[in-house]
Protein backbone atom coordinates (compact mmCIF):
# COMPACT_ATOMS: atom_id res chain seq x y z
CA UNK A 1 0.00 0.00 0.00
CA UNK A 2 0.88 3.31 -0.41
CA UNK A 3 3.11 5.20 1.86
CA UNK A 4 3.22 2.14 3.95
CA UNK A 5 7.58 2.36 4.16
CA UNK A 6 9.55 3.87 6.79
CA UNK A 7 6.85 6.07 8.64
CA UNK A 8 9.99 8.95 9.06
CA UNK A 9 10.28 9.09 5.61
CA UNK A 10 6.34 9.74 5.45
CA UNK A 11 7.09 12.35 8.17
CA UNK A 12 9.29 14.03 6.72
CA UNK A 13 7.56 13.99 3.06
CA UNK A 14 4.24 15.30 4.29
CA UNK A 15 6.40 18.18 6.63
CA UNK A 16 8.04 19.07 3.19
CA UNK A 17 4.16 19.24 1.47
CA UNK A 18 3.03 20.97 4.20
CA UNK A 19 5.76 23.54 4.37
CA UNK A 20 5.14 23.99 0.45
CA UNK A 21 1.47 24.52 0.54
CA UNK A 22 1.81 26.92 3.15
CA UNK A 23 4.65 28.76 1.25
CA UNK A 24 1.84 28.72 -1.69
CA UNK A 25 -1.04 29.87 0.34
CA UNK A 26 0.92 32.79 1.81
CA UNK A 27 1.79 34.14 -1.61
CA UNK A 28 -1.67 33.00 -3.41
CA UNK A 29 -3.36 36.42 -2.77
CA UNK A 30 -0.95 38.08 -5.26
CA UNK A 31 -1.11 34.78 -7.72
CA UNK A 32 -5.06 34.95 -7.34
CA UNK A 33 -5.18 38.27 -8.94
CA UNK A 34 -3.06 36.98 -11.79
CA UNK A 35 -4.85 35.59 -14.93
CA UNK A 36 -3.42 32.28 -14.40
CA UNK A 37 -2.60 31.53 -10.84
CA UNK A 38 -2.50 28.06 -11.61
CA UNK A 39 0.86 28.72 -13.79
CA UNK A 40 2.55 29.45 -11.28
CA UNK A 41 1.60 27.13 -8.67
CA UNK A 42 2.16 24.44 -11.21
CA UNK A 43 5.67 25.35 -12.52
CA UNK A 44 6.63 25.59 -8.24
CA UNK A 45 5.12 22.18 -7.54
CA UNK A 46 6.49 20.53 -10.47
CA UNK A 47 10.06 21.43 -9.65
CA UNK A 48 9.60 21.26 -5.56
CA UNK A 49 7.39 17.76 -5.27
CA UNK A 50 8.97 15.26 -7.70
CA UNK A 51 12.50 16.69 -6.07
CA UNK A 52 11.53 15.86 -2.12
CA UNK A 53 9.51 12.61 -3.16
CA UNK A 54 12.94 11.19 -4.76
CA UNK A 55 14.72 12.50 -1.80
CA UNK A 56 12.75 10.88 0.99
CA UNK A 57 12.03 7.72 -1.70
CA UNK A 58 8.19 8.30 -1.09
CA UNK A 59 6.08 6.62 -3.75
CA UNK A 60 4.01 9.56 -4.41
CA UNK A 61 1.58 12.18 -3.32
CA UNK A 62 -1.04 14.54 -4.74
CA UNK A 63 -1.37 18.35 -3.48
CA UNK A 64 -3.96 20.77 -4.26
CA UNK A 65 -4.02 24.40 -3.82
CA UNK A 66 -7.06 26.73 -3.13
CA UNK A 67 -7.26 30.49 -3.52
CA UNK A 68 -9.70 32.72 -3.45
CA UNK A 69 -12.43 30.42 -2.33
CA UNK A 70 -11.85 27.98 -5.85
CA UNK A 71 -9.06 25.20 -6.46
CA UNK A 72 -6.38 26.54 -8.40
CA UNK A 73 -3.98 23.76 -8.63
CA UNK A 74 -4.63 19.86 -7.74
CA UNK A 75 -1.67 17.34 -9.49
CA UNK A 76 -0.13 13.75 -8.46
CA UNK A 77 3.03 13.05 -8.27
CA UNK A 78 4.71 9.85 -8.46
CA UNK A 79 2.69 6.25 -8.33
CA UNK A 80 -0.39 4.91 -6.00
CA UNK A 81 0.61 1.07 -6.32
CA UNK A 82 3.92 0.72 -6.15
CA UNK A 83 3.60 -2.75 -7.56
CA UNK A 84 1.22 -2.37 -10.48
CA UNK A 85 3.18 1.12 -11.50
CA UNK A 86 -0.61 2.93 -11.07
CA UNK A 87 -0.43 6.97 -10.98
CA UNK A 88 -1.54 9.24 -8.24
CA UNK A 89 -4.75 10.62 -9.69
CA UNK A 90 -5.07 14.08 -7.88
CA UNK A 91 -9.28 13.91 -8.33
CA UNK A 92 -9.35 10.11 -7.36
CA UNK A 93 -6.57 8.71 -5.47
CA UNK A 94 -7.12 8.09 -1.52
CA UNK A 95 -4.43 8.77 0.91
CA UNK A 96 -4.79 7.63 4.53
CA UNK A 97 -4.31 10.77 6.65
CA UNK A 98 -3.42 9.74 10.30
CA UNK A 99 -2.14 12.52 12.47
CA UNK A 100 -2.01 14.55 9.40
CA UNK A 101 -5.40 16.05 10.13
CA UNK A 102 -4.27 17.50 13.36
CA UNK A 103 -1.53 19.63 11.25
CA UNK A 104 -4.54 20.90 8.85
CA UNK A 105 -7.13 21.80 11.91
CA UNK A 106 -4.03 23.64 13.59
CA UNK A 107 -3.57 25.40 10.23
CA UNK A 108 -7.29 26.55 9.84
CA UNK A 109 -7.56 27.93 13.05
CA UNK A 110 -4.23 29.98 12.97
CA UNK A 111 -6.06 31.41 9.92
CA UNK A 112 -9.02 31.78 11.77
CA UNK A 113 -6.81 33.67 14.47
CA UNK A 114 -5.17 36.05 11.80
CA UNK A 115 -8.16 36.95 10.55
CA UNK A 116 -9.44 38.10 14.20
CA UNK A 117 -12.59 35.14 13.65
CA UNK A 118 -11.16 33.15 16.73
CA UNK A 119 -8.93 34.42 19.84
CA UNK A 120 -7.01 31.91 21.56
CA UNK A 121 -6.57 33.87 24.91
CA UNK A 122 -10.58 34.14 25.15
CA UNK A 123 -12.42 31.88 28.03
CA UNK A 124 -13.05 28.19 26.98
CA UNK A 125 -15.66 27.99 29.93
CA UNK A 126 -18.48 30.37 27.67
CA UNK A 127 -21.94 29.94 29.53
CA UNK A 128 -23.88 27.70 27.05
CA UNK A 129 -21.21 25.47 27.19
CA UNK A 130 -21.36 23.17 30.03
CA UNK A 131 -24.73 21.82 31.68
CA UNK A 132 -28.01 23.45 31.70
CA UNK A 133 -29.54 24.32 34.93
CA UNK A 134 -32.87 24.96 33.70
CA UNK A 135 -35.91 22.64 33.84
CA UNK A 136 -36.41 20.47 31.25
CA UNK A 137 -33.01 19.94 29.95
CA UNK A 138 -31.00 16.92 30.56
CA UNK A 139 -27.80 15.48 29.84
CA UNK A 140 -24.51 17.57 29.94
CA UNK A 141 -24.09 19.79 26.89
CA UNK A 142 -21.32 19.22 24.10
CA UNK A 143 -18.39 19.23 26.54
CA UNK A 144 -19.09 15.79 27.05
CA UNK A 145 -20.85 14.88 24.21
CA UNK A 146 -24.23 14.33 26.00
CA UNK A 147 -27.60 15.70 25.20
CA UNK A 148 -29.01 18.94 25.23
CA UNK A 149 -32.22 18.04 23.61
CA UNK A 150 -35.33 19.10 25.87
CA UNK A 151 -36.95 16.27 28.05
Amino acid sequence: MLLERKPSRRRALICSLTVAVLILAVSTPAAATAADPSRSVREFADAYVPRRLKEHQIPGAAIAVVAGGRQVFAQGYGVADVETGRRVDAEQTVFAPASVAKLITATAVMQLVERGRIDLHADVNMRGWGPSRRKGRRGSGRRTHGSVVPS
